[in-house]
């Protein structure tokens, strides 16, 4: 849903109609809720999308996420369907899809300055860190110290 909102704000304000960025994160919806690993997992990559998004479809409409679900219908698919009808703002715009979150991130590394990191043991510095990645230009990324993480 945010999504369309983010698109159909800036588009109606009629923006240049460059190619739409797509990037399909449903495979955080599917994690195993009792692996305390695949649940902070699912959560890094949906925040750090979310504040990715925030940053580079502030100017123009820019990268668009498949992400909500129901009923084994994916949402942001319908309404982007919905959108691209002949006639309708994002009618003829070009998708491309990029395949994981290093390549999105890769993509769009110039419009990152950087990362704010949050405690998750103080769940509200995640709201914080979120409003300040927006301000900044930062992506949030929960602290770890997790090997790999």
């Amino acid at each position: 849903m945010l999504s369309i909102t983010v698109l159909m704000t800036t588009g109606m304000l009629g923006y240049a109609a460059g190619p739409i960025t797509m990037y399909d994160l449903r495979y955080a919806l599917r994690f195993d809720a009792q692996n305390p690993q695949q649940v902070a997992a699912a959560w890094d990559h949906v925040h750090a999308v979310a504040t990715l998004q925030g940053i580079v479809n502030r100017e123009e409409p820019s990268l668009y996420v498949l992400f909500a679900e129901s009923g084994g219908r994916c949402i942001d698919e319908y309404w982007l369907g919905r959108m691209s009808e002949p006639g309708r703002w994002l009618a003829g715009r070009k998708r491309v899809m990029v395949p994981n979150l290093a390549a999105l991130i890769g993509k769009y590394k110039k419009s990152i300055k950087g990362a704010v990191v949050y405690d998750p043991a103080v769940p509200a510095t995640s709201n914080l860190a979120s409003t300040i990645a927006g301000v900044e230009n930062l992506i949030a990324i929960r602290y770890d110290r997790s090997p790999g993480s």
